[in-house]
Order: C-alpha cells, then structure tokens, then sequence
C-alpha cells in the first residue's frame, strides 16, 4: 500500500540552485575577518584555552 503525499516534490537540483543563489547575497570573509571572528569566539586557541574546557 503506498501512501501519496498532497505536498508538492522538491527536487534537489532547484533546492541546491536556491541555496546557492541565496547564501551569494552574504559576502564572503577575508583572511584578517575570518582571524578576528575566530579569537572573539574562542575557536582559534594560541597560547592557551579558555578555563571552561
């Protein structure tokens, strides 16, 4: 027995074309951004972690 669905088929091609459409609008990071977000949430550990880990 096969159960059909009211809701319209999404195909992945168009769901990745939008993605991709939709995620150009956001600029892109240069390097000096990408080191300034990093340390500002703690993922880029030089000297040493922070005390909660």
């Amino acid at each position: 027995m096969s159960i059909k669905s009211a809701l319209p088929a999404i195909h992945s091609e168009a769901g990745l074309s939008r993605y991709l459409q939709e995620i150009r609008s956001f600029p892109l990071l240069d390097a000096s951004d990408e080191v300034m977000y990093a340390r500002r949430f703690g993922i880029l550990v030089i000297a040493k972690p922070p005390t909660d880990w």
